[in-house]
């Protein structure tokens, strides 16, 4: 079959451009594929390096992505190494334009999100995947092979023996069903590893890959005739002398030899492995010579030098004027050696020979100061130069590869020839000779593509799969290994006219031999291959040089292992992986700076013994396994594992897809978009940020309608009515009590009024626009009535139907003094205000004079004087002469809305007279309006306001089942900041989240009591993140019931469309309205019911509430029921009476002490460490310090809390009432000098301080955090050993940490750093920055922190354990200087920002007086001044409601 691809002009994969077609050998190779895969069979592609076998790949790609059998199932292209993940995909994704995903094991991958995985695979056509990470996928059970129709294997001679492509051959074998299996495709150019039996590495070779080695056969002319015979030449050296005669004496070496033979534990104290360094320093000074191996000595002690520098900083910071910075080291163990100084001093008189400018060596190497091996390949480089000229050499070793990139470019005589680069492996070596160097000139491979190098010095990471260009010379520089290596090198010597040198040294036979064997052994195989008529005893295994890459498992053993599917999930448990799954499990371990790494001990050779560490909370038989026996070591350990991983599975230590935490992760509220749509697939569309829905809302008018009795203050009664029959409600507005009581029907039908509800409506709208917003209503209908009563408690139409026909009225002769405070007055130049009626003034006209204290004072009349004050451009204003002077008071707009949930005894307020204004009558008409009826409008926003949120709650709480919580916990709990309230729920939600975290950590510690600390804080993340949060309250339907209306505005909110009756039997009537808020807020009102919770019944109460919201907290059943313990008492042992008596606690059961105070360090097969105890510590304290700062501080806002918590709950304050409070050092047990020792140090220093010192000045301190912690462990230890007696527990903790909790305070300064900060804003400043003082790596000051203020350094340089402490001193230090008049540093001397700002502002004055001097002055529009003056929200009360709402639209903005 021909398939119509793109061609190559030679053989090349690269050169497969888009546009050609394939040759004929690639089409037989490919057809070949075809054929096997119809019997059913597969195949394995054995062509040449460079010969194009990634384009056949392609073909069948393509081939395979068009068959039926493939829907729904992707195709995986393994690779050997981690750099062949891209230069593949690209290839893939250009030459076919599918989908392709790339991944390897360096990338950061989560195997817990199972949904992100399904939609990663499921979005993808082709996969490029290392093959170690496709069996981990395979292992947890987020692939599997079934779903894949084609496995294609590059550079398949890899697949042997306990390589990962035999794993996943070995998981392709469990198949049973062999048309649900893939279809395989290997490549290789060497398939072989054996020189002297290549037939039984061709066999073993299709054995592991189930497939049959296919190569060219009916076009081997045309492969012939684009690879020519390539050039091999083998090139001598001599062997190097014993002396460099011309080399500069003394040598680097020669002096850092000095500090070993005066002190051989000099370099182990300074962690240098100087053996393994001086070994390799031997080997780069017989292979290079003399400068390479001092160039390469002096990289590695610069490496070793600044680790040791930075680890010495924090011992010698300097000293703080606080003593509690001045920790003793003299400690010689601690202390670093004074001779790490002179080799740092040595090291920077060698830096200008070796310290790279640029990427470049300082210096010119000369050619003598070179080995005879280098000088030859120089002679070798100039000989073949040529235009455009390419070479690769291949070394061994890591170092050399470096140092030769280096050098190369600085010896005279190959000046403006080598352009040169390194190339090695991933990662950092053992004698940690990295691959960092060459970054500084970009990636190697790039520049080697694109020629901006022409050497490329690469290890055998360049033998194979990277696309390299053709080289004109390739170099094996270091003597060949095995075979492999030998034809995947010569590979890339691929054009007509290239050369491939082997250099081997003058007499040394045993170096050519070993060549001559190896052409010999590809000729051999050649034949093998071709005959395939090999006898069966030929196939007798051999040595195999590659035995020390791949571990040697006998065929017995493999048939012998055993393997675990788990049915529910289909995760796999193999031999293979059970190693890697504890060696993950030991290390989520939490552990300090003084606990070394957590790990499997194997013990044994071909029986296996496995020690857990202790740190795990098992049973003691729960941590030692013993395997059974094997015919290696290595497959003991792998027998070992699997029985460890297999029991542990048992004990839950694992979960059923075979990880440590649980699969159903959930990350922060700022996760990826993809996490949010792959959720939306099983709970609905996440909502935007901003939710518009519909919230549970009263105000509705139905056919039947209730009226409800509202009294303010004690006067007359009105009435309010609505479609809803709303609960009793008071509530106090500016000491006014308004109460308003239960409904009763209202029989419309009884009354004789045609259109009653069409009368109330008007009356309720001229009510509303006189008193409360001034501005017309957006919708025509209210949805409410606020309406005169009778005093039999009837509606008094007559009332409303007189005013409404009536109207204003300019009669004033109807008006007698017992009308006085029921008259409401409109003026008719003040349009939109609204006055009461205090009394008359029949002695007073407009053209009275007035008073000399009067407002009016200096106008002759007060007819001229409110004739300028009323007249605007637009308008000429004309009073009447006749006629009295009324006294009126202005009656505000009240639209807020806000109240106080607060109590407060009423306490009528009185009017006073002296806020009484005069008025013409004669401009003015007036309308009857009782006082009752006009307080009550003046308190409807608060009165709506708070009918609408105990509706609100108490539908909450019938709709979400919580338990009896008072209305104004839930009110507070439900309303969000976007409300503009007096209240929000910001402060309840901080005393939430404390509730859910302790009620999560108690029911996660007791439901997985084998897990470590490490697996519950994963676990505990995803049950009390926002994400979580916010799906729950979506399952649950919050957002139904939250109040995120805006108080204040211009507008009427409480209004409807129509008044027409919804007929009984129509549908249930609509009792919501549509709001708009942030999506945050959901996760927010969660936590704030659980602080609602608390506050009405502690932890009974919020079990229960969190129960009913759907949160992990094991149910309502009280802690004290759930977790009773009847096993018999052992009482506290007497090393820990006098820490009982600090407490004033008895403990019940010693081993919970015990492992309260028992560090990791010292931890055993007969009991756990601290941490599961302090990890249960930790949020219990957090929730008493919550607790005690929420009752302390009523009015601390939810961010003031969060700061005070923070300045207690931290390891200095905690490790100081350990210390001062319980003197927890005379009871930890431990075993580790360096922590004893550094316990030592601070026990003193914690002692001289007072809380309020830790309290004020933490930061300045950091002791170890093992003193922490075990305080930590001690409070969760009370709560266990009381039977999760919280109350219990609580006053423990509150008597302990009573002192520190004093002295906490809203008004604390925050920080040193926030202080100068501040002060230097206040002062007009804004040129001080931190900075990092600029040195060297080396340097001890490099990371010493200073302080500029304009470009001067006023502090510092300060150094200290961590960056945040040196920041915290450095700023301390910085204000003293600042604010000292007599310094020469203050700020006054060094600022002139306040000047310069002077100066701006008088310019910008400058700039304004000439503008306002202009003709088109904002006074002079007409327009403009009577918008102001005759506008119909013109009135006090309206101007404030419109600026709050403009202000809250911007907050909520």
């Amino acid at each position: 079959m021909t398939v119509p691809i793109t061609t190559i002009s030679n053989p090349s994969s690269s050169a497969a451009a888009q546009g050609q077609v394939a040759r004929k050998y690639q089409e037989e190779i490919f057809q070949q594929a075809q054929k096997a895969w119809s019997i059913p069979g597969n195949v394995i592609a054995y062509l040449r390096t460079g010969s194009g076998k990634t384009l056949i790949s392609v073909l069948l790609i393509r081939w395979i992505a068009t068959q039926e059998k493939s829907r729904g199932k992707v195709i995986v292209f393994f690779v050997p190494k981690v750099s062949l993940v891209e230069q593949q995909a690209q290839y893939i994704e250009k030459e076919t334009g599918l989908r392709v995903d790339r991944l390897h094991g360096s990338l950061a991958f989560n195997f817990s999100d199972r949904q992100g995985w399904k939609k990663r695979f499921e979005t993808h056509d082709v996969v490029v995947i290392t093959s170690q990470l496709f069996i981990e996928l395979i292992t947890h059970s987020l692939w599997s092979i079934d779903k894949v129709s084609l496995m294609v294997f590059d550079e398949c001679h890899h697949a042997r023996k306990n390589h990962p492509y035999n794993g996943v051959m070995r998981e392709y074998a469990q198949i049973k069903d062999k048309s649900r299996r893939p279809k395989i495709f290997g490549m290789t150019a060497s398939p072989y590893w054996n020189e002297k039996n290549p037939a039984l590495s061709l066999s073993t070779l299709e054995t592991n890959l189930q497939s049959k080695i296919v190569g060219v056969h009916e076009h081997v002319e045309e492969l012939q005739a684009n690879f020519s015979r390539l050039d091999e030449i083998i090139q001598q050296y001599p062997y190097p002398p014993q002396t460099y005669e011309e080399y500069p004496e003394p040598t680097l070496y020669n002096t850092l030899k000095v500090f070993y033979v005066n002190s051989p534990d000099l370099f182990d104290r300074l962690a240098v492995p100087w053996s393994k360094i001086e070994m390799r320093y031997y080997m780069t000074l017989s292979n290079l010579g003399p400068y390479c191996a001092s160039l390469y000595l002096y990289s590695e002690m610069q490496h070793h030098m600044a680790a040791a520098t930075a680890k010495a900083k924090e011992l010698l910071a300097p000293e703080s004027e606080d003593h509690s910075m001045n920790i003793d080291t003299t400690d010689p163990s601690k202390s670093p050696p004074l001779e790490m100084f002179d080799i740092l001093e040595i090291l920077d008189d060698f830096s200008s020979f070796f310290e790279l400018k640029d990427g470049m060596l300082p210096i010119a190497v000369p050619m003598n100061w070179n080995s005879p091996k280098i000088r030859v390949l120089a002679d070798i480089i100039r000989k073949n130069q040529k235009k455009g000229f390419q070479c690769i050499i291949f070394v061994e070793q890591r170092q050399v590869a470096s140092c030769l990139s280096k050098v190369l470019e600085a010896i005279p005589e190959l000046e403006g020839l080598v352009r040169s680069a390194h190339l090695i492996g991933q990662g950092v070596s053992s004698d940690a000779m990295t691959n960092q160097a060459h970054f500084s000139k970009g990636d190697p491979i790039k520049l080697f593509r694109e020629k901006a190098i022409n050497v490329l010095i690469a290890t055998s990471v360049a033998e194979e799969g990277l696309d390299f260009p053709e080289c004109d010379l390739v170099i094996r520089f270091d003597p060949l290994q095995h075979l492999v290596g030998y034809v995947q090198s010569r590979g890339r010597a691929r054009s007509r006219a290239s050369k491939y040198i082997v250099m081997i040294q003058q007499d040394n036979m045993a170096q050519l031999e070993r060549y001559r064997a190896l052409q010999q052994g590809e000729s051999y195989l050649s034949q093998t291959y071709h005959t395939r008529g090999y006898a069966l005893e030929s196939m007798k295994p051999t040595r195999d040089p590659w035995d020390d890459i791949y571990d040697n498992t006998d065929s017995y053993e493999l048939a012998e292992r055993d393997r675990i599917v788990i049915p529910s999930t289909g995760a796999v448990l193999t031999y293979d992986n059970a190693m890697g799954l504890l060696s993950h499990l030991c290390a989520l371990i939490p552990r300090d700076a003084f606990t070394p790494a957590h790990r499997p001990v194997y013990e044994g050779d071909f029986q296996c013994r496995m020690r857990l560490p202790a740190s795990l909370p098992l049973a003691s038989k729960d941590l030692v396994y013993i395997g059974y026996p094997k015919r290696s070591k290595k497959e003991a350990r792998r027998s070992v594992a699997f029985l460890a991983v297999k029991h542990l599975l048992r004990l839950n230590v694992f979960n059923e897809y075979l990880l440590p935490v649980s699969q159903d992760s959930i990350d922060d509220e700022d996760a990826e978009e993809e996490k949010r749509q792959i959720e939306a697939e099983k709970y609905g569309d996440l909502p935007p940020d901003l939710m518009e829905v519909e919230v549970k809302d009263p105000w509705y008018l139905g056919e039947k309608l209730w009226v409800h009795q509202v009294v303010v203050s004690g006067r007359e009664a009105v009435g309010l009515v609505t479609g809803t029959q709303l609960p009793p409600v008071q509530v106090v507005h500016d000491g006014r009590e308004v109460r308003m009581s239960a409904g009763s029907l209202l029989p419309l039908d009884s009354y004789e009024e045609e259109f009653p509800r069409q009368i109330m409506n008007d009356f309720m709208r001229w009510g509303v626009r006189a008193r409360n917003c001034g501005k017309k209503f957006p919708a025509p209908q209210c949805s409410f009535f606020l309406v005169p009563l009778k005093a039999d408690g009837g509606v008094d139409f007559e009332t409303m139907v007189r005013f409404l026909e009536k109207g204003p009225s300019y009669d004033w002769s109807e008006v007698t003094e017992d009308m006085y405070d029921h008259i409401l007055v409109m003026n008719r130049w003040k349009t939109g205000s609204t006055y009461r009626l205090k009394k008359t003034f029949e002695d007073l006209t407009p053209m009275s004079k007035p008073p000399a204290d009067s407002p009016q004072a200096g106008f002759e009349t007060y007819q001229e004087y409110f004739t300028q004050m009323w007249s605007t451009k637009r308008r000429c204003v004309t009073i009447p002469e006749n006629g009295p002077m009324l006294g009126v008071v202005k009656l505000p707009r009240l639209n807020n809305g806000a109240y106080t949930l607060e109590k407060a005894p009423p306490s009528p307020e009185e009017e006073d007279d002296s806020t009484i204004n005069l008025t013409p009558q004669s401009v003015c008409s007036w309308v009857p309006f009782p006082l009752g009826l006009s307080d009550a409008f003046a308190a409807l926003p608060y009165l709506c306001r708070r009918i609408t949120d105990v509706y609100r709650v108490r539908v909450a709480r019938q709709g979400l089942r919580l338990p009896s919580i008072r209305d104004n916990y839930l009110i507070e709990a439900l309303t969000v900041p976007w409300a503009l309230t007096i209240f929000n729920n910001q402060r309840l939600e901080t005393l939430g989240d404390a509730v859910l975290e302790v009620c999560v950590t108690v029911q996660l510690l007791n439901q997985y009591p084998n897990r470590h600390e490490g697996q519950l804080s994963k676990l505990r993340q995803q049950y009390i993140c926002n994400r979580h949060l916010l799906m729950r309250a979506r399952e649950l339907g919050l957002e139904h019931y939250i109040s995120c209306e805006v108080t204040a505005g211009q507008y009427w909110r409480y209004t409807c469309e129509t008044l027409e009756v919804i007929e009984e039997g129509a549908g249930p009537p609509r009792r919501s309205s549509t709001v708009t808020f942030a999506r945050r807020s959901l996760q927010d009102c969660m936590e704030a019911l659980l602080g609602a919770a608390y506050l009405e019944g502690g932890i009974g109460m919020s079990l229960k509430a969190g129960t009913a919201l759907g949160l992990n907290f094991g149910g309502a059943l009280p802690w004290t029921l759930r977790y009773r313990c009847d096993r018999e008492e052992v009482p506290a042992a007497p090393l820990f009476t006098l820490l009982q008596e600090r407490l004033g606690y008895e403990f019940h059961w010693n081993d919970v002490l015990v492992e309260a105070v028992t560090h990791p360090s010292f931890a055993s097969s007969d009991g756990t460490s601290y941490q599961r105890l302090e990890f249960l510590g930790d949020a219990l304290i957090n929730l008493v310090v919550v607790e005690y700062l929420f009752k302390k501080f009523p009015s601390a806002t939810s961010h003031e809390l969060s700061y005070l918590r923070a300045k207690v709950i931290c390891s200095p304050t905690l490790a100081f009432l350990a210390i001062t409070k319980l003197e927890v050092h005379k009871v930890i047990l431990a075993n580790n000098m360096d922590l004893w020792k550094a316990i030592d140090q601070w026990v003193p220093i914690l002692e001289s301080l007072t809380s309020e010192d830790i309290v004020k000045r933490s930061w300045r301190y950091d002791p170890p955090k093992a003193i922490s912690d075990v305080f930590e462990g001690i409070v969760g230890a009370v709560l266990v050993d009381s039977g999760y007696n919280y109350e219990t527990a609580a006053a423990v903790v509150e008597l302990v940490m009573g002192d520190a909790l004093a002295h906490l305070s809203p008004s604390m300064a925050t920080n040193p750093i926030a202080e100068v900060l501040e002060w230097v804003a206040k002062a007009g400043c804004k040129k001080l920055k931190f900075r990092k003082n600029s040195q060297t790596a080396t340097d001890i000051n490099a990371d010493a922190i200073v302080v500029q203020v304009h470009e001067t350094v006023v502090a510092g340089p300060v150094l200290a354990s961590s960056g945040s402490v040196g920041k915290f001193i450095a700023a301390e230090r910085a204000l003293a200087v600042l604010a000292d008049p007599e310094n020469p540093l203050s700020l006054a001397k060094l600022c002139d920002c306040a000047a310069m700002a002077k100066a701006e502002e008088a310019m910008d004055d400058m700039e304004i007086s000439e503008e306002e001097n202009t003709p088109a002055s904002a006074e002079a529009d007409p327009a403009l001044a009577t918008s102001v003056v005759a506008g119909e929200g013109e009135g006090e009360g309206a101007n404030s409601s419109t600026n709050s709402a403009a202000m809250g639209m911007k907050l909520s903005e």
